[in-house]
C-alpha cells in the first residue's frame, strides 16, 4: 500500500530522532505528506496560569526540535507540517490520526521484557498500536 497521509507522533527526545529517521528511510521516493505531532500533557490539579511559563518553555522546545526535523525532511522531498496539542497524549493522538484521515502512524516502542505482558499495555506505544485505526508502524 502507498501511504501518502503519515503521522509521527514525536516525544522530543534523542532516541526518538534516531529511530524515526529509519522509519522516514521507509517512505523515502514515495510522494507522502508528514505530520510531527508532539503533545504536552497538562498537570492535572494545577490551574494553568500558576504553571503558563512551563508550558510555555515546553511548546518552545518542541517547536524548535519539530521544526528541525521538518525543515530536514522537507530537504528530502516529503510534505510536512507540524502540529502541537495540549492533553492526554494516547487521546490527542488518536482523534488527530481519526480527524485527518491519517494513514500511516509511525511511532517509536521499546524493547520491553516482561513476566506478565499485559502489564506493558500501559505503554503509550502498545495503547496507539491496538487503537489507532490507521496502518501503524512500530519502530524499536
Amino acid at each position: 500500500m502507498m501511504y501518502q497521509n503519515v503521522l509521527i507522533p514525536m516525544d522530543l527526545s534523542e532516541q526518538q530522532s534516531q529511530s524515526m529517521d529509519d522509519a522516514i528511510n521507509t517512505l523515502q521516493g514515495r510522494e507522502a505528506s508528514i505530520t510531527l505531532l508532539h503533545v504536552i500533557e497538562r498537570i492535572q490539579d494545577v490551574d494553568d496560569l500558576e504553571v503558563e511559563n512551563f508550558y510555555e518553555n515546553i511548546r518552545n522546545k518542541a517547536e524548535r526540535l519539530l521544526s528541525e526535523k521538518a525543515a530536514e525532511l522537507s530537504n528530502r522531498g516529503f510534505r510536512v507540517k507540524v502540529e502541537i496539542l495540549f492533553g492526554k497524549r494516547g487521546a490527542e493522538i488518536l482523534s488527530y490520526a481519526n480527524d485527518h484521515d491519517i494513514e500511516l502512524m509511525i511511532i517509536r516502542g521499546h524493547a520491553k521484557k516482561s513476566e506478565d505482558p499485559l502489564k506493558e499495555l500501559g505503554y503509550l506505544s502498545q495503547q496507539l498500536a491496538l487503537f489507532a485505526n490507521c496502518s501503524v508502524l512500530l519502530i524499536r
